[in-house]
């Protein structure tokens, strides 16, 4: 397997990035991925122990947003302070970015 970057929207921008049969993509035959852990954090921490292979930073940040809206639309896992955190990691302990998400509901009419 490997991973696409999926085009969609006015001027083709990257949305998010898929697992892809590789032969689809040759030039990844042969290439070894690096590796992205994702974890979320809300009230309490859900460490991501498996990982994702990826192609780049890039393709891990559009992955960390994907992943903390995906998160922040469900009101079953989005907590009282309603900001998730994703910390996304390339090795065990070395953190390469952090996404933080604030999502704030104001009530404006009594």
């Amino acid at each position: 397997m490997a991973v696409a970057l999926v085009e969609s929207g006015v001027g083709h921008r990257v949305t998010r990035a898929e697992t892809v049969d590789a032969a689809v993509l040759p030039e990844a035959e042969g290439m070894t991925l690096p590796r992205y852990y994702f974890d979320i954090e809300d009230e309490t921490v859900v460490p991501d122990t498996e990982g994702r292979a990826l192609p780049d930073r890039a393709a891990a940040r559009i992955e960390a947003l994907a992943r903390g809206a995906d998160f922040a639309a469900d009101p079953e896992k989005l907590g009282g302070a309603g900001v998730v955190v994703v910390t996304v990691r390339d090795a065990p302990d070395r953190v390469v970015m952090r996404l933080r998400l604030v999502c704030q509901i104001e009530d404006l009419v009594d």
